[in-house]
């Protein structure tokens, strides 16, 4: 169904210009599709980083194997809910801006330049030999609870309900997968080097 178009579809507050002197000066309907606009810039992001370091997840399914049924059924199910959140982002922008969003087109306000998007995908394909991955995936993650969170606390009437509910949902998975990340870390640092000390 179409989203509302009367309602905020993020927090205000997370809207970089929100803390700008000239976001007084704007009228109560620039704000709102300025508001409008910045979800989905942000939708467009969270889906493409989600696909994109699926790939660091995938190589770590690839060396460590199968050994332990429980993590390897844990990293099956992350990458699920990677897939389902990139697809939920992407049907929601669709709602919003059907002109805007087809099937081919799933960036409209972001463009990642193309030899950007090539590096992006030779570091995280790599996580041995860049193991920054795991804590950017670990940043983004918690950037994305901030996310939720914040607009999950606004009033009910002022945030579009299906916004609301994909924010909802997204939270659920994104505490776990915070959870499994730091475990992640763990665990294929062991692997990779014996020698390397658990964090407490």
């Amino acid at each position: 169904a179409p989203v509302d178009r009367r309602r905020h579809w993020v927090c205000p507050t997370l809207t970089p210009l929100y803390y700008a002197p000239i976001y007084r000066d704007l009228s109560d309907g620039q704000r709102l599709r300025y508001n409008q606009l910045t979800a989905l810039s942000f939708t467009e992001l969270i889906s493409y980083f989600e696909q994109a370091f699926a790939a660091s997840l995938q190589a770590v399914q690839r060396r460590l194997g199968t050994a332990d049924r429980q993590f390897a059924q844990c990293l099956d199910d992350f990458l699920a809910d990677e897939r389902l959140h990139g697809q939920l982002w992407q049907e929601l922008n669709r709602a919003s801006e059907p002109a805007w969003y087809c099937a081919r087109q799933a960036d409209r306000l972001v463009r990642i330049p193309r030899p950007v998007r090539w590096l992006l995908g030779q570091v995280v394909r790599r996580p041995a030999r860049w193991p920054l991955v795991f804590w950017v995936m670990l940043a983004l993650e918690e950037r994305s609870l901030e996310i939720s969170q914040r607009c999950l606390r606004m009033p009910v009437d002022e945030i579009d309900p299906q916004y609301r509910e994909v924010y909802r949902h997204h939270l659920m998975d994104e505490v776990r997968h915070v959870q499994l990340d730091c475990h992640l870390i763990e665990r294929y640092y062991a692997a990779l080097s014996p020698g390397w000390r658990k964090c407490n």
